[in-house]
């Protein structure tokens, strides 16, 4: 398993955890988070799109940890390969609603991209079930 898709892996699972200090060491100390929710700025589970990127591992696990709070809408999970690297999609029902890919660098996450415009992820196509998964996500 190469480093992005090992980092991918804990990041998924710190989140879903909750575990801001799993997410901090993951996080390099100046790592920004970048949402694209579109022209209209789509918010996901009552989260807005992120205005401009926020800076800081503490800042970004803190942002990440409150938007996979317990009791937010609960998505399926599907691994793609985007832009040539491992990513995670997220569907409502079979339908990509946003993709999480990762800026590797020094064996520490850089950037955390968070896409939610539909148009764009919509060339994805209907959630493909998988029969094993490293991510533990089929």
């Amino acid at each position: 398993m190469d480093v992005t898709q090992r980092l991918l892996q804990a990041f998924v699972g710190a989140a879903r955890a909750g575990d801001m200090a799993q997410l901090v060491g993951l996080l390099a100390d100046n790592a920004l988070i970048i949402s694209d929710g579109g022209p209209d700025g789509r918010g996901v589970d009552g989260l807005r799109n992120l205005r401009k990127p926020l800076e800081g591992a503490a800042r970004v696990a803190a942002f990440v940890v409150a938007a996979t709070r317990p009791g937010s809408a609960l998505f399926q999970l599907g691994e793609h390969e985007l832009n040539g690297q491992p990513a995670v999609v997220f569907y409502d029902g079979d339908r990509p609603s946003a993709a999480l890919l990762l800026g590797v660098a020094d064996g520490k996450i850089q950037r955390v991209f968070f896409h939610a415009d539909l148009r764009r992820l919509g060339h994805l196509g209907a959630r493909r079930v998988m029969v094993s998964s490293p991510f533990g996500l089929a």
